[in-house]
């Protein structure tokens, strides 16, 4: 990443769709794991959070996709990217009620890194490929980017908020439980506004 000239270098306009094609697949199964991962653990505002994250993700994907489709007037058919490994195998073995507060702590604080550093990686990837389509004289195609990038941002910003809270709590069990109700109810909120009332 620290090359961004490799990043896009030689990358057509097909390339650079595919490309966040297969990123936001990709995304979809992280917040999808995720969104178990937290259910499993208890954690029911973390849950929303990342079910919130699928849902809306996978309205920007539809859009993409159609996007591509009626401005290109070709199919943006994407690899077949790997899923992330959010929740380890062995948990398959487990009830919620095995789980330790020590084990509890480290899977939130792991999880939350990993999203953080994905998302930040996501707004950089993004905000190449943008810059690459106006380089190329795809102004329209690099402002639908530019939006992406937009929403990026504003989900990396609220995640930093929670991020740092957490810190400042040492991923404290009490301390977290505390955030639940409120996130949950944020986020039920903002996923029945997409259309999506699930309980």
């Amino acid at each position: 990443m620290n090359d961004k000239k490799r990043v896009t270098e030689g990358m057509t306009t097909e390339d650079i769709f595919k490309a966040i094609h297969d990123r936001q697949i990709t995304a979809l199964m992280f917040h999808t794991q995720s969104a178990d991962l937290f259910d499993f653990l208890g954690l029911i505002g973390f849950k929303r959070m990342h079910e919130y994250q699928y849902f809306s993700e996978s309205a920007e994907h539809r859009g993409l996709c159609r996007y591509y489709i009626n401005h290109h007037n070709k199919l943006l058919v994407g690899g077949h990217p790997l899923g992330p490994k959010v929740i380890p195998v062995e948990w398959g073995q487990y009830t919620r009620f095995d789980v330790t507060p020590q084990v509890r702590k480290q899977a939130v604080e792991k999880s939350f890194n990993e999203y953080q550093e994905w998302e930040s990686e996501t707004k950089e990837l993004y905000s190449q490929y943008s810059l690459a389509l106006m380089n190329l004289g795809c102004v329209a195609d690099s402002n639908r980017i530019c939006e992406l990038v937009t929403d990026v941002d504003q989900e990396l910003k609220y995640l930093d908020r929670i991020l740092l809270k957490l810190k400042a709590i040492s991923f404290d069990a009490i301390g977290m439980m505390d955030m639940q109700e409120e996130l949950h109810e944020h986020y039920r909120k903002k996923t029945k506004s997409l259309g999506i009332d699930i309980c």
